[in-house]
């Protein structure tokens, strides 16, 4: 008998049952700002009928595993019954916590680092465009040497024309 109730409950607490909030419908007649106290307090309310689901819950949990009621009225119940949850939720929160801190270091590690690779680029950049100069001033010396030799080699050649036929004139 107190099984059937109990299911009853559940039944009629099921939160498929409860009446959902469409705002669309609001949304097209223009009762937007007129309605949103309204669905605020919907949300609250579907919120506190969860905790309370929550709580039947583990009563209806608690009393099934009961042989009879002097049991109840005899032993301790138990400090807590939901903490096994909440201690879920909470280990699963302080790893997603480290998790989110551990991925904020990666991050700011990425973002030093790139930096630095930034940094290392424009150096690179500059000390390249440095020597592109310089190698524009050595092939513009190597140049103006060239012809300087070229020069030479004329004059050279020109003065051998020249002392030639003097040097074939002293000879005879």
């Amino acid at each position: 008998m107190a099984t059937e109730r109990t299911e009853a409950l559940l039944e009629r607490t099921d939160p498929s049952f409860l009446k959902s909030c469409n705002t669309t419908e609001v949304q097209e007649t223009g009762e937007g700002e007129i309605m949103a106290p309204y669905l605020m307090d919907c949300r609250r309310k579907q919120k506190h009928i969860f905790r309370q689901l929550c709580v039947v819950d583990d009563m209806i949990q608690l009393l099934a595993g009961l042989e009879s009621a002097n049991q109840l009225l005899n032993e301790p119940c138990p400090q807590n019954p939901g903490s096994e949850a909440r201690s879920a939720w909470k280990a699963l929160k302080a790893e997603y916590q480290e998790r989110v801190q551990e991925v904020e270091g990666l991050i700011n590690t990425l973002r030093v680092r790139m930096e630095e690779l930034q940094g290392k680029r424009k150096t690179l950049e500059t000390l390249l465009s440095i020597l592109q100069l310089k190698k524009e001033e050595c092939k513009e010396k190597e140049r103006i040497t060239a012809k300087r030799n070229q020069r030479a080699e004329m004059q050279s050649k020109s003065i051998k024309a020249t002392d030639r036929p003097l040097d074939t004139k002293a000879s005879l």
